[in-house]
């Protein structure tokens, strides 16, 4: 018996769990350049990309990470979203498949049986 759609179930599953990770990371990564940006806010000379160029960065640019930072949280959430379907259809899909293994091992039973009586 082919269950394609359980591979493909599997699949999809690592898949979403692996861009979780993925997103987790460069969430975290751009909180933590927000975070350096605005704790040197109050500084007069803020290094932004190139620490040597010396250049401060402006509101823009911090609102551009922002952005991006609320961007990644609603993929993230998405992603989560995505696996959390894809594990109740696991779960559902197990379900129906130990139902199906129930019934032929019932049947195979009968079988046997008949042909032993």
């Amino acid at each position: 018996m082919a269950f394609d759609w359980l591979e493909s179930l599997e699949t999809r599953v690592r898949e979403a769990v692996e861009r979780l990770g993925e997103l987790n990371e460069e969430n975290r990564e751009l909180r933590a350049q927000v975070e350096r940006l605005e704790s040197r806010a109050g500084e007069p000379v803020l290094p932004f990309g190139d620490e040597a160029s010396g250049a401060a960065p402006t509101l823009e640019e911090i609102e551009v990470l922002r952005g991006r930072i609320e961007e990644l949280e609603a993929n993230l959430e998405k992603a989560e979203a995505d696996r959390d379907e894809a594990r109740a259809a696991a779960d559902r899909y197990s379900e129906e498949r130990e139902e199906i293994r129930r019934r032929v091992e019932a049947l195979t039973e009968r079988l046997q049986g008949l042909a032993e009586g």
